[in-house]
């Protein structure tokens, strides 16, 4: 009857190249999220100081956009580097070429679907001045209060007599 080895506590045991290379990429996840952060709160005080409030909106609004188009990709951006890299490195150019075409015609088809949903019908500047104007105020059912729309044909008439008289004056 043999005895059970009992590990010696001593000694490691050696690290695989598998879990060496799984260390080095969750290193450099945290590396990334790190320089993404860092790059975020240096740019966001620049971009208000040249761009103003509304750069920042749009900016941001760039940024949701794009980040959003990298969840429509569904991991096959991924699985297109690594295919694309295996056929090169196999020399298998007759495997590149159908890696090219799937990934090329996996993104034309979601640009079909995506871009007509994006609009332009207003230029930025029509669309910031608007949301920058007063908003209404609206009731709990969705309608404007009682009196309100009185006080805003009231509004329009002052406004509209104010412009009266500065042009009388010049």
């Amino acid at each position: 009857m043999t005895t059970p080895r009992v590990p010696d506590p001593g000694r490691r045991a050696p690290v695989s190249v598998e879990r060496r290379a799984a260390a080095r990429g969750v290193a450099w996840g945290g590396v990334e999220s790190l320089t993404s952060a860092l790059v975020g709160l240096v740019l966001t005080p620049l971009v208000v100081s040249t761009c103003g409030l509304e750069g920042l909106g749009m900016w941001a609004a760039s940024w949701s956009l794009a980040h959003t188009t990298n969840l429509l990709d569904l991991g096959v951006g991924s699985s297109y580097t690594r295919f694309t890299s295996q056929s090169i490195a196999l020399s298998d150019v007759a495997r590149l070429n159908r890696t090219l075409a799937a990934g090329t015609g996996f993104h034309l088809a979601i640009a079909t679907v995506v871009a007509p949903t994006v609009q332009e019908d207003k230029p930025a500047e029509e669309v910031v001045a608007e949301t920058a104007a007063e908003p209404e105020v609206v009731g709990a059912r969705g309608k404007k209060e009682e009196g309100e729309e009185e006080k805003d044909k009231d509004k329009d008439k002052k406004e509209k007599k104010d412009e009266k008289k500065e042009k009388g004056k010049a």
